[in-house]
């Protein structure tokens, strides 16, 4: 297993309580970043197979949480 970094684009900005959704949906290995003037986005380190693996997960459990994901950032 290897850990991928990666950032995942939300189709909008979480609340206080969303973010705890964001959290208790699996991510415990993310930062969240907002702002007025910025994208809503989560960046994730996560520990998977692959990149393409740890993407799908977090995009499955961002769309548990009632997001969309708009996005997809990587350094790769």
């Amino acid at each position: 297993m290897s850990r991928h970094e990666f950032t995942l684009v939300l189709d909008r900005t979480p609340t206080g309580d969303e973010l705890d959704s964001l959290y208790e949906a699996g991510f415990d290995d993310s930062t969240p970043e907002f702002g007025p003037c910025t994208a809503p986005v989560l960046h994730l380190r996560r520990d998977d197979d692959s990149l393409a693996s740890a993407i799908i997960s977090a995009v499955g459990q961002a769309e548990d949480a009632g997001f969309s994901v708009v996005g997809v950032r990587t350094e790769n």
